[in-house]
């Protein structure tokens, strides 16, 4: 697997609505399956995140 680095603003900002983009029809099969989902803040350390994660799984189901 290749990993580049881009600096490039606009480039980077097309990668994040093409994620958008790709990750929605994925979100809305969930979601009309009646299925758990769970937005999580990614930023930070990976115990940060990992925390987080942690913490959003024990609450109750919304």
């Amino acid at each position: 697997m290749l990993l580049y680095q881009h600096d490039d603003e606009d480039h980077v900002r097309r990668l994040f609505n093409e994620h958008g983009s790709l990750r929605e029809p994925v979100t809305q099969h969930y979601v009309k399956q009646h299925l758990f989902l769970l937005e999580l803040d990614a930023g930070g350390t990976l115990g940060e995140v990992t925390s987080r994660a942690i913490t959003a799984l024990r609450e109750p189901s919304r």
